[in-house]
């Protein structure tokens, strides 16, 4: 799982954390925001649309869902990072 070699499912993640009593955000460390351009953006009908759906969640199932969006941000941000690696290590090497 640490080398990433072999794939954790959600519901696995979950039990995971839940077994050391974790926030997704504290297993996984750093939770930097979104990039700003991202942030000073107006809201899309879609972003409208999660807000909403959000709004019909129970506290639990908000903290879920916040949980779940730093992993796929936090995800994003590192499947960014490597890709920009392997660019600059294709052009320098």
């Amino acid at each position: 799982m640490e080398k990433g070699e072999y794939r954790v499912s959600l519901d696995n993640l979950f039990k995971i954390l839940g077994v050391f009593n974790l926030k997704m955000a504290d297993f996984f460390g750093d939770t930097a925001a979104a990039p700003p351009a991202a942030a000073s953006r107006p809201l899309a009908k879609e972003d409208m649309q999660i807000l909403q759906m959000i709004r019909h969640l129970s506290p639990e199932g908000r903290r879920e869902a916040m949980e779940f969006l730093e992993f796929k941000v936090r995800r994003e941000q590192t499947d960014r990072r490597a890709v920009e690696n392997r660019r600059s290590e294709s052009e320098t090497g």
